[in-house]
């Protein structure tokens, strides 16, 4: 098997079964993030304790990119900060707009998706929203 098609399956196994979709987080933040090229709607939920992400969690009508990549998301930033949170989004842009090679290991079922860069919008949408939440918040105090 290609690490493309290991990949591909690695992204409709996270789609068909993510990690934190439909789990309800007491005491967390919202945001609401829309793709309308795509169609895809998601909600995050981030339970934070100062710079500490706690857990992240996810619901919404999106297709299997938005939906994998908001699993990973939710799997990979718990436990984890702020800080973090922008180191990984700023790896996923600069792998999608082609200026770094590879993707961070656990992120690495997002790779096929440069190869259609009408689909990155999809892929990014999680990360998009949580970092607006999270600069919404800095910026609010």
């Amino acid at each position: 098997m290609s690490e493309l098609a290991l990949y591909q399956q690695q992204l409709l196994a996270l789609h068909k079964q993510p990690f934190g979709f439909k789990q309800k987080l007491e005491n967390a933040e919202y945001k609401k993030g829309s793709n309308l090229a795509c169609g895809d709607v998601i909600e995050l939920q981030v339970k934070r304790e100062g710079d500490a992400i706690k857990a992240v969690a996810f619901d919404g009508d999106s297709c299997a990119i938005c939906r994998a990549s908001a699993s990973l998301l939710c799997e990979h930033l718990a436990d984890t900060n702020v800080q973090n949170a922008r180191t990984i989004y700023k790896a996923l842009q600069g792998y999608f707009s082609e200026e770094q090679d590879q993707l961070p290991e656990p992120y690495k079922a997002l790779t096929p998706i440069r190869a259609f860069p009408v689909r990155v919008q999809c892929a990014m949408l999680p990360w998009t929203s949580l970092l607006e939440l999270l600069e919404s918040k800095e910026h609010a105090n």
